[in-house]
């Protein structure tokens, strides 16, 4: 592999099933029939979905978010999985739009870390891991600017 190229880690795509299992687990998504509670054979998965969100959100638009973050995941490079998988339910969550953004920049749940924060720090780590150094940001032969002391009495000089 050449120098400086990074692995691109999948963003695999989250079936409707896993979708729809999300949405009908969250705690607070209760008053909706369950599958083998209510739900007439046959019928289809984006209805189920659709319903789900419209009693967890109203007409609030939902996102589908990983808890913990991808990239802060364990990732094998050889076979493209990550530890836990990006598909599964108990690892995805639905939130409003604006929770989702506050969630991945500014702060997480509950005052922790916001996902960027935590996906840099998992970067660190892997810095570290690997024994990397951590390359400097000023060009060589930069040189700081000297300044001399001004003419006269310098304050730390003994006095007479």
């Amino acid at each position: 592999m050449k120098r400086g190229r990074k692995i691109k880690r999948p963003r695999p795509h989250i079936p409707l099933h896993v979708r729809v299992m999300v949405a009908e687990r969250q705690p607070y998504a209760g008053g909706f029939p369950r599958a083998k509670d209510g739900w007439p054979i046959g019928t289809p998965l984006k209805f189920r979905l659709d319903f789900a969100l419209d009693m967890l959100f109203g007409e609030k638009p939902a996102h589908l978010d990983h808890d913990p973050p991808l990239r802060a995941r364990a990732f094998n490079p050889r076979t493209g999985k990550y530890t836990p998988d990006a598909n599964d339910p108990d690892y995805l969550i639905y939130r409003t739009a604006e929770d989702h953004r506050v969630k991945t920049n500014v702060r997480g749940d509950h005052g922790q870390y916001s996902d960027r924060a935590l996906i840099r720090r998992e970067k660190k780590r892997e810095r570290r891991r690997s024994g990397k150094k951590f390359k400097h940001r000023w060009p060589k032969g930069r040189k700081i600017q000297n300044r001399p002391f001004p003419k006269g009495k310098r304050p730390f000089q003994k006095r007479g």
